[in-house]
């Protein structure tokens, strides 16, 4: 048989392309900034609403990050350099030069000492006087003139001394950092007192000429060395421009910019409170995120998600959605766009709601929404792989659109499966508020389960967040699924097993009036009824909906009974009718029965049976009846009009419906007998291309006569003899057989 196709690849693309402009939407930065003119406000006025962040936020304080960073800078010391091996190189210049002159002195001509003055002075790294000069000649620049020379330099020296004390005088508050030259250039250490250290003409003023070295020396020698020791005096501490700016970059990148965290739901600025200058920077730090620009790229970004996710679930659940029709895959993509925008205004309302109740954790209210409520319904109205593939991509969108929270994701996925679930055993209006139950305790033990995960220990915030989970699955999510399931079954037709499981009961107004008005065939209906329900088990076909197919296809009957074999006690009506005529009145009974079922509201997929069980069969009866009459005949007028059988359970319906009625004419009731019957019957149905419009296979066939011949051995194993009372009026005529698909 031909299978029908899913909705076209045009049908898909709107609802994924209608899928990603909502998560885009969602997930895009809002312009929360715009609800307050907060440009126009000044520092100390009222502000006259709440405000609250309606997704998470990362503001950055600039004048606080540029305050911090400027205080870094400032408590960054000096750098100066010490120079300890200066020491070392004045000493080394006086011992050259004093050798230097001794040699010259030793050659024996005076005038070759002030010939070479310069050289000596470049030598000791000093000037010379010229009474320095002939007094420390005419002592021969002697070695012990020389160490006192020494003596002196070296005893001041060994200290600080830097060549400008105002320079270092700007230091005094907060000290210098000293780097001791020839070691690590990082390596410094702090002085916090300068007051110790003296700067070069002090230090050259207070030189004390009084050392061991030169006690024995006249007055003028003493005083000629202590001049000359005074010149070779250096600074030996000397500020580093560079390592200092080097050092108060870095203590100015240390500083990381200055953030305000703002999760979902916290309060920005209350109504009645004063304006201050952090309300101000955290509005225009929204402001700059809720940039145009910005906003068309978080567009671009949630539709890019949406629509990834999208299509690997359609490329995924191409076979779960194998019956899916076009009106399904549209009504999909509405819950889906109706599902991620309540979700946003939820957890919108949710964040507004903790600024005025904060002992609750926002993650409270976000588990309040009944997610699972969607999926409930799907698995009722269009079966669990729908629902759960449908779950699969919708959660995860929820849980990006909740803080891009990977725990009400999980939460909400969970929630969805033990729903869907139990939605299978829901018998009446009440199995879905146990459902919801179900889900509800598995959505509070999951949130549970992820805390301990996750090292919490914050006792309410866990009983909080289990018991609006709890909440919002066995409150919510049966009440919204009611909702939802009345508008899908009274506003586009959908059936469910709850709405089936009503119309089965036998006092239904419908059945009730068939039973009074045609016994036999409401009695007929009841046994198709068994007939169905037991051969769509075998076949995986839907046993509820085939069984109240059955029951309500021939409510047409009621109008004229006696006109219908199974209500007739004697007397045959047609008997007195043109064979035209009898099949009219024949064929009018699936337009009353299908005004019957308009009557009585019932759902569409049930009163498609009353036309499609006969499909475009013949009245064979009547119209062989013509034939052998020699009138002229249009087989037209004879055939029902149709539509063949679009379902399995209508196919079901068709067949069983043809066997009950031929399976009365038996008079040997034996399996061999009812199973020759099935097979002949449906064959023959097969042969007239009436299964060629719905999904059933050669191997569905098979099963189907096994399952009647095995219910019709039950029902008239024990049935007595019967006169045979001739083939059924409805049955069918001879037609070319068709192929089926296996």
């Amino acid at each position: 048989m031909r299978e029908k196709r899913p909705g076209s690849r045009i049908v898909v693309a709107v609802v994924v392309a209608a899928i990603g402009a909502a998560a885009a939407y969602v997930f895009a930065p809002s312009a929360l900034w715009e609800t307050f003119p907060f440009e126009r406000a000044e520092l100390g006025a009222v502000a006259p609403v709440t405000l609250v962040a309606d997704r998470d936020y990362d503001v950055l304080d600039e004048a606080t990050t540029r305050r911090m960073r400027e205080e870094a800078v400032a408590a960054v010391r000096a750098v100066y350099v010490h120079d300890a091996t200066a020491i070392d190189s004045i000493t080394s210049r006086i011992r050259q030069g004093f050798a230097f002159a001794r040699s010259l002195l030793e050659a024996g001509d005076a005038g070759l000492l002030d010939a070479e003055r310069e050289a000596l002075e470049r030598l000791l790294g000093a000037r010379l006087e010229n009474r320095e000069l002939e007094t420390l000649a005419a002592n021969g620049f002697s070695r012990e003139v020389e160490e006192g020379v020494v003596a002196l330099v070296t005893q001041v020296m060994r200290e600080l001394i830097v060549s400008d004390r105002e320079e270092l005088a700007q230091h005094r508050s907060r000290g210098i950092a000293i780097r001791r030259k020839g070691r690590d250039r990082e390596a410094v250490e702090i002085l916090s007192d300068v007051e110790g250290i003296r700067d070069l003409a002090t230090v050259r003023a207070q030189l004390n000429p009084e050392v061991p070295e030169l006690a024995g020396q006249s007055r003028a020698v003493r005083q000629a060395a202590l001049e000359l020791a005074r010149r070779e005096i250096r600074s030996n501490l000397h500020y580093d421009p560079d390592l200092t700016q080097k050092r108060r970059e870095e203590a100015a990148s240390a500083i990381k910019p200055v953030v305000v965290r703002l999760k979902k739901g916290d309060p920005i600025l209350r109504a009645g409170e004063r304006i201050e200058e952090r309300h101000l920077v955290v509005l225009r730090g929204l402001q700059s995120q809720a940039d145009a620009g910005l906003r068309r790229f978080g567009w671009l970004g949630g539709m890019a998600v949406a629509l990834v996710l999208a299509l690997g679930l359609v490329g995924l659940g191409r076979s779960a959605m194998r019956r899916v029709r076009r009106r399904d895959l549209f009504v999909l993509g509405l819950l889906a766009v109706l599902l991620l925008l309540g979700a946003e205004s939820w957890f919108r309302a949710g964040a507004a709601l903790r600024a005025g109740l904060p002992e609750i954790p926002l993650r409270a209210w976000f588990h309040l929404f009944p997610f699972a409520a969607v999926p409930l319904v799907l698995r009722m109205v269009m079966g669990a792989q729908v629902a759960l593939v449908f779950s699969t991509g919708l959660s995860l969108l929820v849980g990006l659109a909740a803080e891009d929270s990977l725990a009400v994701a999980l939460v909400s996925f969970v929630g969805s499966l033990f729903a869907a679930e139990r939605a299978g055993a829901v018998r009446d209006r009440a199995g879905l508020f146990r459902a919801g139950a179900m889900a509800g305790s598995a959505q509070a033990l999951t949130v549970v389960a992820l805390a301990l995960v996750g090292g919490e220990f914050a006792v309410w915030e866990i009983l909080a967040a289990a018991a609006g989970a709890l909440l919002g699955g066995a409150v919510a999510v049966p009440i919204v699924a009611l909702v939802l399931l009345s508008l899908l079954e009274s506003g586009l037709g959908y059936l469910s097993d709850l709405r089936l499981i009503e119309l089965s009961s036998l006092n239904h107004p419908a059945l009730k009036e068939l039973i009074v008005q045609a016994p036999g065939t409401y009695h007929h209906s009841i046994i198709v009824g068994s007939l169905v329900e037991a051969a769509a088990v075998e076949i995986g076909a839907n046993p509820l909906l085939a069984k109240v197919c059955a029951y309500y296809h021939d409510l047409g009957k009621g109008k004229n009974p006696l006109y219908f074999a199974e209500n007739q006690k004697g007397s045959n009506p047609h008997d007195a009718l043109p064979p035209e005529e009898s099949a009219q009145i024949v064929i009018r009974h699936v337009q009353d029965g299908l005004a019957i079922a308009r009557k009585h509201k019932l759902p569409r997929l049930v009163a498609d049976a009353i036309p499609q069980h006969h499909g475009t069969r013949l009245v064979a009866a009547f119209y062989h009846r013509a034939v052998r009459d020699g009138a002229e005949v249009d087989p037209l007028r004879f055939r029902y009009p149709g539509p063949r059988p679009q379902h399995k359970e209508h196919a079901l319906v068709m067949l069983a419906d043809s066997v009950e009625a031929a399976s009365r004419s038996l008079a040997d009731g034996s399996p061999e007998r009812i199973r020759e019957l099935v097979h002949t019957l449906v064959q023959r149905i097969v042969a007239e291309g009436e299964l060629s419009e719905c999904p059933i296979t050669l191997e569905d066939l098979s099963k189907i006569e096994k399952s009647f011949c095995k219910t019709l051995e039950a029902i008239y194993h024990a049935r007595p003899s019967y006169p045979t009372e001739g083939p059924s009026v409805e049955a069918g005529a001879e037609a070319p057989v068709v192929s089926l698909r296996r």
